[in-house]
């Protein structure tokens, strides 16, 4: 039986080199740059010493 819906194939550039599991892995949240933001209104504190 054919089907009516035709299935995409990625070219190479678009496939995962990958799995979405090892990238995720491989994040350092330690290194990320972010701002801190205030806990409350009024709160300026600039971060939490660890």
């Amino acid at each position: 039986m054919d089907k009516d819906i035709a299935v995409p194939v990625l070219s190479p550039i678009l496939t995962r080199k990958k799995s979405l599991a090892e990238e995720i892995a491989a994040l350092d949240v330690m290194l990320f740059q972010c701002p801190v933001l205030p806990r409350k209104e009024g709160d300026n504190r600039t971060a939490i010493p660890l």
